[in-house]
């Protein structure tokens, strides 16, 4: 309520304002327009508001009410504009029911492979890289001379990790060791190797970044629901922590909702000198777990753990994965 203001320059900053911000989902303007003055400026508003909403993807609802002959030659307008604020309210809460009971935008294909396969490591990494993600380098070694060539294209610090197909979960067994020097990653990969193990070499991705968050992203096709996607945090515990669910296709309102709830969890935001996340590349790999779990029909689950997500400006990278799809013709 700006009570006597009159300056539709403050009413557009506003507007403009609440729809980028993630704390609002709309936005309702209620406004009593008396002199012909006071219409002719509020028309000239309609005109920019209409900008306005191309440039959001967000709702705006105008209430206008009083001398308001302009609007009987609008009628195909980017937005509605009510006379009465109970219709409008009325017409907003019409709309909540439908969404509650409309299934999400989008045909998601039912998982049509009979045989699915379990990829791991760095076939894991592999598939994920073809499909658009962003990985840590990566190459499986299987002698101390191709160990010494990934010094070259990997650096130092390096992590050695037992690549077997079979191990998912590889560090309650001792499958992920980080090397510092060169005699160590040699004496590591004699160590794995020795067990039987293959053995990844892998960018000490912690070590580029500043402060890194360790996230989880998953997706399956539910026998109930159909194919989903899951946003939690990540690492040795995520079995034990909450998790946030929305079903696939995702709209990119379901990823800011999302990544909203998972504030919750983890601290994204700028706090006491501690930079933000990086959201839009957070944004970017759920839009794409969302594509590969609805659009193939290849992949019956897919689990990121870790997805490590560096400061604003810095992206990411995926550094373990285990994806299972049938992958015949």
């Amino acid at each position: 309520d700006l009570g006597d203001i009159f300056d539709f320059r403050i009413y557009t900053k506003i507007i403009k304002m609440a729809l980028a911000s993630n704390d609002f989902d709309a936005v309702l303007m209620v406004n009593l327009i008396g002199s012909d003055r006071e219409a002719a400026i509020t028309e000239d508003f309609v005109n920019e508001a209409e900008k306005i909403v191309e440039t959001f993807d967000k709702p705006l609802y105008l209430c206008l009410m009083g001398n308001t002959p302009f609007l009987a030659k609008r009628r195909n307008d980017r937005f509605p504009i009510f006379s009465h604020p109970e219709g409008m309210m009325r017409a907003i809460g019409k709309l909540a029911n439908v969404e509650k009971t409309t299934a999400p935008t989008g045909d998601p294909k039912p998982f049509d492979g009979e045989d699915a396969t379990t990829l791991a490591g760095s076939a894991a990494l592999d598939f994920l890289m073809e499909q658009g993600f962003d990985v840590a380098r990566h190459t499986q070694v299987s002698s101390k001379e191709e160990l010494v060539d990934a010094f070259g294209e990997i650096g130092l610090p390096i992590v050695l990790k037992s690549d077997s197909p079979g191990m998912v979960h590889k560090t309650e067994h001792g499958g992920v060791r980080l090397a510092k020097t060169e005699d160590d990653a040699l004496a590591v990969f004699e160590e794995l190797h020795a067990q039987g193990e293959a053995v990844m070499a892998q960018e000490f991705v912690q070590d580029r970044f500043g402060l890194n968050r360790e996230l989880f992203i998953g997706a399956r096709h539910d026998p109930s629901f159909g194919p989903i996607v899951i946003l939690g945090q990540g690492g040795v515990l995520v079995e034990r922590l909450p998790k946030i669910a929305r079903l696939a296709p995702l709209s990119p309102r379901d990823i800011e909702s999302m990544i909203q709830d998972l504030e919750e969890l983890v601290c994204l935001s700028a706090y006491r000198g501690i930079p933000s996340a990086d959201i839009e590349f957070l944004k970017k790999c759920l839009s794409l777990t969302s594509a590969v779990i609805s659009e193939s029909g290849r992949v019956r689950d897919l689990d990121i753990n870790p997805l490590i997500l560096a400061d604003e400006g810095c992206g990411g990278k995926i550094v373990d994965a285990a994806v299972e799809a049938s992958f015949n013709a």
